[in-house]
């Protein structure tokens, strides 16, 4: 027996009976209007039993797992409504679904019971008073049916924002197809693919904006009668409990006679709960499913369209590379011709007219001759010019060496003197730190280590640079030492027991484990020079 089939259970399971539990008869006064929603033996809402996440503004990805405000037993007004009216008042007497004495099956109208006059105004004449409330065009509406007008006004209202969001939505999902069916991406020009980009943010901006503006109204509405609705639940729990208990003792001679119609009517609600509640499951689970392939989708158009933007710009970058590149190497090609052409001109011009001084050589002997003795004067002071040249060059190439030669030394005297100056600094700290105990805290950057460097960390420390400062022939102090002699001192200041006990100390504190390493780095080096130095003795 499937659980979706609601009507064969129940009669399936209800025998049919000629009269109904007490608490199941609609006593007197009972009115016709029912809610759309499922309620509870009792009258009261059925409450959504699925848990499910609280939506809050402020709730980052990670508190995705952060608990909600405490429902109540019967429904949350901070989880939202299932339907329209889930958070309304409650609309049935609970002195209707409590009464203390049986309904009389044939009541008796009393004086209570007679009709209130109302107001009615006729078509052509003034308002007089009428005894009947379902008289035509009368003044008074009764609460239920207030109630239903503001309802379905309500209803109307949503229904109408849902078509034009719907519409709003559908015509950019319109839009955005008919601009990716007509704009081909070889004819599209930067606007066009800004156009496209514009478009696509705007129907995800469109969802974003149209979901996060209902959550914002369930949220604010939720603030605002969360506490009203949790003490309307609870002063109703009270006093359905109170009547309840005075209820039960009557009920329970009821139940002796019909106590198996209760259970199989309990039986049927429970399979129908459940079924209400699978059917919500399976839409809240077919929602999410769409939700996130409208989402999936999105994110694939939109990698889609940026894909092709960058393969379009890629193309079109290659293509004007390639342009300039053709248009520079045609200048170059006429440059070329355009010079070769002067150049043959110029060459045609020179042959022609020797052949026409050759032609004339008889009558233009004496002109040849002094041409001759031009050119020969012309020569003679283009090689002076050149020699003058030359030795002009020579003295100025001179000058240069000797500036340069002058700038090395001053160089090299700089280098020298501020390298006396390292190793004289170098002493002077070691003596500072084995003399003072009262120095405050220095940085590893100030320490005298071994190299001709500044260093802050053990890589900076290498075997040549240990060795250069050890045996560097500017070094004072050390004349008539031998090499065992130098690096013996320098074992000395670098043992890792002395160092960590008397330099390490002086240290700043977040430094202490850096001069440790550096200090170990050249006690290393140290016992590889020494053993170095005693091999070869």
């Amino acid at each position: 027996m499937s659980i979706n089939q609601p009507t064969n259970i129940k009669s399936s399971i209800l025998p049919r009976a000629t009269t109904r539990p007490l608490m199941f008869r609609r006593p007197a006064g009972y009115h016709p209007y029912r809610p759309s929603v499922p309620l509870s033996p009792a009258g009261f809402r059925l409450g959504d039993y699925v848990p499910r996440r609280c939506f809050n503004l402020f709730q980052g990805p990670g508190f995705g797992d952060a608990r909600s405000p405490d429902p109540s037993p019967l429904t949350s007004p901070i989880r939202g409504a299932r339907c329209s009216g889930d958070d309304a008042p409650p609309t049935i007497r609970l002195g209707d679904l409590f009464s203390s004495r049986r309904p009389n099956p044939n009541p008796v109208p009393g004086k209570d019971a007679l009709p209130f006059p109302h107001r009615r105004k006729t078509k052509h004449g003034p308002k007089h008073l009428s005894f009947s409330k379902n008289a035509h065009g009368s003044g008074v509406i009764p609460q239920h049916r207030r109630s239903q007008q503001l309802k379905e006004k309500r209803d109307a209202f949503r229904k109408q924002h849902g078509r034009r969001v719907a519409r709003s939505r559908s015509g950019l999902c319109r839009l955005q197809r008919e601009a990716e069916t007509l704009m081909k991406p070889r004819h599209m020009n930067s606007e066009d693919r800004i156009f496209l980009e514009q478009l696509g943010n705007i129907a995800v901006d469109h969802q974003m904006e149209d979901g996060l503006e209902e959550w914002r109204k369930r949220m604010a509405r939720a603030a605002q009668e969360t506490d009203q609705r949790r003490n309307e639940h609870e002063a109703r729990d009270a006093e359905a409990a109170k009547l309840w208990e005075v209820k039960k003792d009557e009920v329970l001679e009821d139940k002796r006679g019909v106590g198996e119609d209760e259970k199989k009517e309990a039986e049927f609600r429970r399979l129908e709960e459940e079924a209400i509640r699978a059917d919500m499951e399976r839409q809240r689970a077919h929602e999410a499913a769409e939700r996130m392939l409208r989402e999936e989708q999105e994110r694939l158009l939109r990698k889609t369209l940026a894909r092709k933007a960058l393969e379009e710009e890629r193309q079109r970058q290659e293509e004007q590379e390639r342009r300039l590149r053709e248009e520079r190497e045609r200048q170059r090609r006429e440059e070329i011709t355009h010079r070769l052409q002067e150049e043959t001109r110029q060459l045609r011009a020179e042959l022609e007219r020797m052949r026409q001084e050759a032609r004339e050589h008889q009558q233009r002997e004496e002109q040849a001759r002094k041409l001759r003795e031009e050119v020969e004067r012309l020569r003679r002071e283009a090689h002076e010019r050149y020699l003058r040249d030359e030795r002009e060059r020579l003295a100025r190439e001179e000058q240069e060496r000797q500036a340069r030669s002058r700038a090395e030394e001053a160089h090299r005297t700089t280098m020298e003197e501020q390298i006396r100056q390292h190793f004289v600094m170098y002493e002077a700290k070691w003596n500072e730190l084995r003399t003072n105990n009262s120095i405050p805290a220095i940085e590893v950057r100030e320490m005298p280590w071994p190299v001709l460097a500044i260093v802050s960390s053990a890589d900076q420390i290498t075997y040549q640079d240990v060795r250069a400062f050890l045996f560097h022939p500017q070094r004072p102090g050390v004349e008539g030492k031998s090499a065992r002699d130098k690096v013996k001192v320098e074992m000395l200041r670098f043992h890792p027991d002395k160092f960590n006990t008397r330099i390490v100390p002086k240290i700043q504190q977040a430094q202490q484990g850096t001069a440790q390493a550096i200090a170990g780095a050249v006690a290393r080096i140290l016992t590889t020079i020494m053993n170095e130095e005693a091999a070869q003795k």
